[in-house]
């Protein structure tokens, strides 16, 4: 989630040729990312938005089956069973995939707002 945070601008950034206090922590592997137009990222994070909402559609329709094995109730016994926490970690990270997708500034511009609709996406 960081890269694609970093990518797409969604992080505050200081200004270009000053250093941030703590700027050189946790940067490493983003290098190449650097480099890379956010144009680009973005236009390959929506080309795989298809398939992430499809994701979270099945991760949907599993948590409703388990909600249902449980009598409606949230706090069954079976949500708290040991292969149920992967599930909301996925869960949590599809949705911020998205989220950092979707909220992506560049979808403001006009050459960029056709990206999604031409996914019929919107």
């Amino acid at each position: 989630m960081a890269k694609l945070n970093h990518a797409l601008g969604s992080e505050k950034r200081g200004f270009p040729g000053k250093a941030q206090p703590g700027a050189d922590e946790g940067i490493i592997g983003f290098g190449t990312l650097n480099v890379t137009p956010g144009e680009e990222v973005a236009c390959t994070a929506v080309d795989l938005l298809p398939l992430l909402l499809d994701k979270l559609e099945r991760l949907r329709e599993a948590n409703e089956s388990l909600l249902r094995a449980n009598d409606g109730l949230l706090d069954g016994p079976s949500m708290f069973e040991e292969n149920v926490q992967p599930v909301k970690v996925c869960f949590g990270l599809l949705l911020q995939a998205i989220g950092l997708t979707l909220a992506w500034p560049g979808f403001q511009r006009a050459q960029h707002s056709a990206l999604l609709t031409s996914k019929r996406l919107l």
